[in-house]
């Protein structure tokens, strides 16, 4: 595995092959453990041919081939042409985001609740696990909250989960709504607002500065409504 890593490290510095857009920077290749191999490349043909004849050479060394039926490439931005040359290149079917490795979900947006389905069922697994018949109540409580901390700790290590608690979120997004009720223009970001709704403010404080008049601005909008709805599209361009 170190032969493999080194040679896949040196892929990139033939003249024809480039790094992953998003790991140019610290020079990521790809992630290992175990069996489970992540490569990331360019997603153009000589890049991955590359990629292709490095695993062939580690074949013709150590018998280990790549195993189809569990590898699958993903595209992002990649063109439709391009693909179907790599994928008929590679011979590896097409996986689609989101998709788990090591056991934690990875997505290319942020994750949702729904993303944590699994964690859920393993939770209802583990209660309705026969062992836990066996022990009196303490020791069924202390069983289960062992499991519930191992599982949650571990997705939390690799990603934040996402909070959907009544006093949570939730109230915090009621509060950033009621601002909203008309008096958007007049309201500043505030710590516990979420993300999106502090992008909103921002673009508000934009277009204020670009009009110069909190007064005209709000009727200058309406020329992105279709049906009394903003349209994206119209505010786009």
């Amino acid at each position: 595995m170190e032969v493999l890593s080194k040679y896949l490290r040196e892929i990139c510095l033939q003249p024809s092959v480039s790094y992953h857009p998003k790991c140019s920077r610290i020079g990521v290749t790809h992630l290992i453990f175990s069996d489970d191999l992540m490569i990331f490349t360019r997603g153009d043909v000589p890049s991955v041919q590359a990629v292709l004849n490095t695993l062939n050479k580690f074949t013709s060394w150590t018998g280990l081939i790549a195993n189809t039926e569990k590898t699958e490439i993903y595209f992002g931005g990649v063109q439709a042409t391009i693909k179907e040359q790599i994928l008929t290149l590679t011979g590896f079917p097409e996986g689609h985001f989101p998709f788990r490795y090591l056991g934690l979900p990875l997505n290319t947006a942020k994750n949702t609740v729904v993303m944590y389905c699994a964690l859920i069922t393993k939770i209802q697994a583990a209660i309705q696990h026969w062992s836990t018949k066996l022990l009196y109540y303490a020791g069924k409580v202390q069983l289960l909250n062992s499991i519930f901390f191992g599982l949650e700790n571990f997705l939390c290590a690799g990603g934040l989960l996402p909070r959907t608690s009544p006093t949570g979120i939730w109230s915090k997004w009621n509060h950033a709504y009621n601002l909203t009720q008309g008096t958007i223009w007049d309201s500043d970001s505030r710590e516990y607002f979420s993300e999106s709704f502090k992008g909103i403010l921002t673009v508000k404080n934009e277009i204020l500065q670009a009009t110069c008049s909190l007064s005209t601005t709000p009727n200058l909008l309406t020329g992105w409504c279709i049906s009394g709805k903003y349209n994206t599209h119209l505010a786009y361009h």
